[in-house]
């Protein structure tokens, strides 16, 4: 575990856009956690970022700001998975959609409903739900450390 408390610790939270059945509410509390993290001074900030339920891989949208915004984090994402060993399934899906109206075929990457980045000087350290050899973690349990935490004060404090 890391234990340098001098970096800026700041939360990126991603949630889809559009409502899913039973998870409003539970989107809702982790936005007013994190509200409250960062009032008490354990997180430097955070931000909301929205987005779709799915975005096409190789579209005609490809080049926009917000697919590449997206598929740029995804692939930091994805880094972040390979040097640290975890597992980013099942949260990030890719799938082949088929058309039979216009004979198309194509990639889609499915985005989770909630997924919580955590940086330490703008470097991603720890995203959230994730899975290692240690076995699943997630969004609430990151917010579970991090309220546990509270504000490090001293060095050697542990630091999600």
């Amino acid at each position: 575990m890391d234990t340098d408390t001098s970096s800026e610790r700041s939360v990126t939270l991603f949630l889809r856009a559009d409502p899913e059945p039973g998870a409003e509410r539970p989107r809702q509390r982790v936005v007013e956690r994190l509200s409250a993290l960062e009032r008490e001074g354990a997180l430097d900030e955070y931000d909301v970022v929205v987005w779709g339920r799915e975005i096409r891989l190789g579209g005609p949208l490809e080049g926009t700001p917000y697919y590449r915004s997206v598929l740029d984090r995804v692939e930091e994402f994805e880094t972040w998975a390979a040097r640290t060993g975890t597992s980013l399934d099942p949260l990030f899906q890719r799938r082949t959609v088929e058309s039979v109206m216009t004979d198309e075929e194509y990639e889609v990457l499915t985005l989770p409903v909630a997924c919580l980045a955590v940086y330490r000087d703008d470097e991603l350290h720890r995203l959230y739900p994730c899975g290692s050899g240690d076995g699943a973690c997630s969004v609430t349990e990151c917010l579970d450390r991090l309220e546990s935490e509270g504000v490090p004060t001293t060095v050697g404090a542990p630091v999600p």
